[in-house]
């Protein structure tokens, strides 16, 4: 008589909770950590497998004082995403590597809006061209639309891969960035974790920077943290990925906001369009913003969209961000702001907002410009409260 055979899946949960028990004494912020993956696991686990290459599985195989951290603000984030009406569809999507990035950006935006205090709501799935979210901003209720600029498999593997790379170098001590020269399958990533793994422990022992490379796959440069001198600024924390995406960033844009609002939002009455960008280099986000690319040309041709927000997450960006919340950059050029803040968790991110230049409800666009400035400042609030 025997009992059920326990999965993968459940093998994974149960690894991760047994290391963070067991390492907990020995992280500041250990205890408070493990008690967090008690209760991400208790939500996520009825969804989310991690079996395979899942994109989150790598974030809960390392205990440090940083993942502890990672740990009790993802509960925080799931706390409030919980209270959002029709968020059990987006849990589904969470638990699949095919759709995980798509609802990770569905979860990031409206976990936003709650730390925001804009209530929210997703949009029941009538067909595949329903919106995803309303939400109450400035007394209008507002349609938005959450999408990629990119292909999805693609932003897929990357997420895997910064996922899974950025993190075991932050993590050992050392700071790094660097191209990829494809998009990895399981077995490179594989490669490239041993290698990272063995070049982190030489770099510390040499107390020199120390490069990565594997033909045609990798090259990435490495030092300890106190030597991150040695690392060009533009690639600390940064990993650039090539793509079989060859349209400038611009022809995307434009190509994605024609579909997604002709698709999604037309019949709305307010809308916004948010799209998320996880591939491009930090200097390709603010050339767009500096560069006249007649994007908010496209958006005034449909009266009824408010803004298109473009949001570029950075991973682990080390000393080129500081953690505190009022730091950031803010610039304006006729209708389109752009701003650049540090977040906790030692991310940061780079915004980017078109105006519709006939001033569709200014008031609204207003009072989301005003909250996304704030956001650095609102964020750390919701988390620590």
């Amino acid at each position: 008589m025997g009992g059920r055979t326990p999965s993968v899946a459940r093998t994974v949960w149960d690894v991760s909770e047994r290391l963070y028990r067991d390492a907990y004494p020995n992280i500041p912020s250990g205890k408070l950590g493990h008690d967090a993956l008690l209760k991400i696991r208790k939500t996520l686990e009825p969804y989310c497998d991690l079996q395979g290459q899942h994109p989150l599985r790598g974030r809960f195989l390392v205990a440090s004082e940083d993942s502890c951290l990672w740990l009790c603000h993802y509960a925080r984030k799931l706390d409030a995403f919980i209270q959002v009406p029709g968020q059990d569809a987006v849990f589904r999507k969470l638990g699949s590597e095919q759709s995980f990035l798509g609802a990770w950006s569905e979860f990031d935006f409206a976990t936003r809006m709650m730390a925001l205090g804009n209530p929210c709501e997703f949009i029941p799935l009538k067909s595949d061209k329903t919106p995803d979210l309303t939400i109450k901003l400035a007394g209008d209720e507002i349609t938005a639309e959450i999408t990629s600029i990119n292909r999805p498999e693609e932003e897929t593997r990357y997420f895997m891969a910064t996922s899974s790379i950025i993190p075991r170098v932050f993590q050992q001590g050392c700071v790094g960035g660097g191209i990829l020269g494809k998009v990895p399958n399981n077995a490179e990533l594989a490669n490239i974790e041993s290698k990272l793994s063995r070049s982190v422990a030489e770099a510390k022992v040499g107390k020199t920077a120390v490069r990565v490379v594997i033909p045609g796959l990798l090259n990435y440069l490495l030092a300890p943290q106190e030597y991150s001198s040695d690392i060009p600024p533009m690639w600390q924390g940064h990993l650039a990925m090539w793509t079989r995406t060859p349209a400038l960033i611009q022809d995307k844009l434009a190509r994605t906001i024609r579909k997604k609002v002709e698709e999604q939002l037309e019949n709305a009455s307010l809308g916004i369009l948010v799209v998320y960008d996880y591939l491009s280099a930090t200097q390709a986000i603010y050339d767009l913003f500096k560069s006249p690319t007649g994007t908010e040309l496209v958006i005034g041709t449909y009266p009824n969209i408010v803004c298109v927000v473009l949001i570029h997450p950075i991973i682990y960006p080390s000393s080129l961000y500081p953690p505190t919340p009022n730091v950031f950059r803010r610039e304006n050029s006729g209708d389109t702001t752009y701003l650049e803040y540090p977040l906790p968790d030692r991310e940061a991110e780079q915004v980017i907002v078109w105006n519709n230049p006939f001033d569709i409800k200014p008031n609204v666009l207003a009072t989301l410009v005003s909250q996304i400035s704030g956001f650095p400042e609102s964020v750390h609030k919701f988390l620590v409260s």
